[in-house]
């Protein structure tokens, strides 16, 4: 299983991208699949690193028989993404990034044509970037299909009141990726230990003193945190494009998207015995879902 980063340049500024797969498929079978993995806030690409190992893996007999290639970027002011944080994180601004960094991504990097139809898969704050890039009508004419995962409007925007005293409670630093990995399971809302030692590196940065503190700083975003989610129904299912949205609970569908699912306007699939952090909890039921999608 192929497996590589590169930096992607945009305009003045650098996005970090992970690679799975084979990168040369999408060139030389045109009917390859590329799918677009976006993270939730203050994660990082690595929060799809599992799943998207297991997706394009295969078996022994034939590896990645599709030539399938998932692309997995840090956002902005996330991961190693050299992008700051201090240029804004609107749902605006990330959704024009990640529409720009598509497009880079896609010409200079992996040499196809930008119009390549791709799948757009995004967790909590990705899945609010992913419907707000699909109800940008001329965009939404390249995806193939698209996918949130555990996110839905009433529920993000009731759970934000909560944010505030989660963040203060949250350590402020480490002393190892090991101890903030344990505090991932016991309080910040992932199961394993596994899911946390591969997701948590990325989202710290060493300090001087030997600590290791977090690289996003999520407080700064406040401003934004309710325009991240509000209308994000709406432009969920705007799309006419095959939409999958993916839950560990079905506690959290909120009323429109239970109407919505009702009609049969999206399929919806759930994943047991996962947290919010359901790729990370459960990637083998994840990457089955989204693969058979």
């Amino acid at each position: 299983m192929a497996h590589k980063e590169v930096t992607v340049n945009v305009q003045d500024e650098s996005f970090a991208v992970q690679l799975f797969g084979d990168p040369d498929g999408p060139k030389s079978a045109a009917r390859s699949p590329v799918g677009v993995l976006l993270h939730g806030a203050a994660m990082s690409s690595a929060s799809w690193a599992r799943c998207a190992e297991l997706m394009v893996r295969g078996s022994a007999d034939a590896p990645n028989p599709h030539g399938m290639l998932l692309c997995a970027p840090d956002l902005r002011g996330h991961g190693k993404t050299q992008a700051p944080q201090s240029r804004g994180t609107s749902l605006d601004q990330l959704v024009s990034d990640v529409q720009a960094l598509i497009d880079a991504l896609f010409v200079d990097v992996l040499g196809i044509e930008a119009t390549r139809p791709f799948f757009l898969i995004g967790h909590s704050l990705g899945g609010a970037i992913v419907a707000k890039c699909v109800a940008d009508k001329e965009f939404a004419k390249r995806v193939a299909g698209v996918s949130m995962v555990d996110i839905v409007e009433e529920t993000a925007v009731f759970g934000l009141r909560h944010m505030p005293g989660f963040l203060e409670k949250r350590p402020k630093a480490f002393e190892s990726v090991v101890a903030a990995a344990k505090w991932y399971v016991a309080e910040g809302g992932m199961k394993t230990i596994d899911g946390a030692m591969r997701s948590v590196g990325r989202t710290l940065v060493e300090h001087p003193d030997g600590s290791f503190v977090w690289r996003t700083d999520l407080a700064a975003t406040a401003g934004d945190w309710e325009g991240w989610f509000t209308g994000m129904n709406a432009n969920f299912l705007s799309t006419s494009a095959p939409k999958l949205l993916l839950l560990a609970n079905t506690d959290r569908l909120d009323k429109g998207l239970t109407l919505a699912m009702m009609q049969g306007k999206f399929q919806l699939e759930v994943v047991r015995e996962a947290g919010h952090h359901v790729q990370e909890d459960q990637p083998a039921a994840v990457a089955a879902k989204l693969a058979k999608f």
